[in-house]
C-alpha cells in the first residue's frame, strides 16, 4: 500500500522514467485488486506527515468545538 500520492517535480521524473508504452511493475493486493500502487510503502522523506496533518485537524476541530461550546454558556 502506498501512503503518498506523487507531486510535481516526482510525477515529471516519474513520466520521465516510464514513457508511454513502457512496461512497469504495478503492486497489488490480489483479494482487493482495487488497491493498486506503483510506489509501494511510505515516503522516506516524510514520514510522519500524515500524523502531523491529522493531529493538526483534531486540533482545530476541538478549538472550534470548544470556542462554539463557550459561545453558547456566554
Amino acid at each position: 500500500m502506498s501512503y503518498f500520492t506523487l507531486v510535481y517535480p516526482e510525477t515529471m521524473e516519474f513520466a520521465e522514467a516510464h514513457p508511454e508504452g513502457s512496461e512497469l511493475q504495478v503492486y497489488y493486493d490480489p483479494l482487493n485488486p482495487a488497491e493498486s500502487v506503483l510506489v509501494p510503502g511510505p515516503r522516506a522523506d516524510k514520514r510522519y506527515s500524515d500524523l502531523i496533518l491529522a493531529s493538526l485537524g483534531v486540533g482545530v476541530g476541538v478549538v472550534l468545538a470548544l470556542l462554539g461550546w463557550l459561545e453558547i454558556l456566554g
